[in-house]
């Protein structure tokens, strides 16, 4: 890959200005050795990719006749397309960052925005910083769908294991802890399987859910009674899937899995997204009640993408609001997202909770939240999720 040529595959261009349409063609021609495809609008964009199963980068501009910018990130994503973006417009930053924000809800990766009229130097920046992520490709039998029975007897055999994603405490600068992340290993493949294919099956059969919480949380549990000896163990935090809080016996098995490995409940936080507390109100309170009862923290993920009330989530005790990554990704240019940010840290800390940031990219971003008093951080800023041992290796290294 030479400096001119920063991309192997496929890039589309969509612009309905024909001036700006040339512009961006000679601007966008050195940056692959691949196709480079050139659209008028949303429409014909979509026309370019009829038959292609792969696309590199798609830079697009707003407002254009037939389909927008908008929809058009949308309809490459149904099209299982997750192309790195970048976005050309003279719209106002508000719908600029509004765009950004569809963008990575589709599972984009966005570049970011240039604005017109697009210099070389802006354009081929933004490409430059960033090379394709590959996708993740199971080969063999584990390309059709995976049955729960299967993700069943992989657990039973003991192909799960855990990442560790560290939060950072930004008053400090130490190690607060990290976030448990399951990797699912396929043994007909013989690789790991992507999340994505192995979560939603399991969140769809309530009795898989609960076995792969417990499973999970055992994972955990072993790897810090494991510990090497002279390192303080870390407060690690797991998720709690949705369905499985509809067990009411989830917090007495949980609390058995930690205790037989004779490990602390303090040191768990057990995580659970927003909207997930709210589904099933009545047990969710039960069952979260009762874990902080037996010493554990409670985290309230992903908050600000529900549509609860703050009364219903003031009926749960929970220990920490976790900020959801769709506004902290690009904070630093973003004025709304800091005003939220601020207040949540706010509303979080007059609650006596803690405030943590998932999903920091960029160093100014770190600057950002602790400017507003958020407590921790998470995210790839930090460091990105990693083996147990490498975790406490660089926990000592730090």
């Amino acid at each position: 890959m030479t400096e001119t040529t920063l991309l192997r595959g496929a890039v589309l261009l969509a612009e309905d200005d024909p001036h700006q349409r040339e512009i961006l063609t000679r601007l966008a021609r050195p940056l692959t050795s691949g196709d480079l495809l050139v659209a008028e609008h949303g429409a014909d964009a979509l026309s370019k990719l009829d038959g292609r199963s792969e696309l590199d980068l798609l830079i697009t501009d707003l407002q254009m006749p037939v389909m927008d910018g908008v929809a058009l990130l949308r309809h490459v994503a149904e099209r299982g397309l997750s192309p790195m973006v970048v976005l050309v417009s003279a719209e106002h930053s508000s719908i600029l960052t509004a765009a950004e924000r569809v963008a990575r809800a589709y599972g984009m990766r966005l570049l970011g925005s240039v604005a017109k009229p697009v210099t070389r130097a802006a354009l081929h920046a933004l490409v430059a910083g960033a090379a394709p992520v590959p996708p993740v490709r199971i080969p063999g039998p584990s390309v059709v769908a995976l049955s729960a029975a299967e993700i069943r007897s992989w657990i039973g055999q003991g192909h799960l294991s855990i990442d560790l994603q560290p939060k950072l405490e930004l008053a400090s600068g130490t190690v607060g802890g990290a976030e448990a992340l399951a990797r699912l290993f396929s043994p007909v493949a013989g690789l790991r399987i992507p999340p994505g294919r192995f979560v939603p099956v399991i969140e769809s059969d309530r009795m898989l859910t609960a076995d792969f919480t417990l499973a999970v949380t055992r994972t955990v549990a072993g790897a810090l009674a494991a510990w090497p000896v002279g390192t303080p163990p870390p407060t690690l935090s797991i998720n709690l899937p949705g369905s499985s809080l509809a067990d009411p016996a989830l917090a007495d098995r949980l609390a058995e899995a930690l205790d037989h490995a004779g490990i602390e409940p303090a040191r768990i936080v057990w995580e659970v997204t927003e909207t997930a507390a709210l589904e099933s109100m009545g047990a969710a309170i039960e069952i979260l009640t009762r874990l902080r009862l037996k010493g554990s923290g409670l985290s309230i993920d992903d908050y600000g993408t529900g549509h609860s009330s703050l009364g219903r989530l003031a009926a749960i005790p929970f220990t920490e609001v976790k900020l959801d990554r769709a506004f902290v990704h690009g904070c630093a240019a973003d004025r709304s997202a800091r005003t939220i940010i601020a207040s949540t840290v706010q509303l979080a800390h007059d609650l006596g909770m803690k405030c943590v940031a998932e999903g920091a990219e960029t160093d100014d971003e770190v600057d950002v939240l602790r400017d507003l008093g958020c407590d921790a951080v998470q995210g790839y800023a930090v460091a990105r999720p990693m083996p147990v041992d490498a975790f406490a290796a660089w926990c000592l290294a730090r």
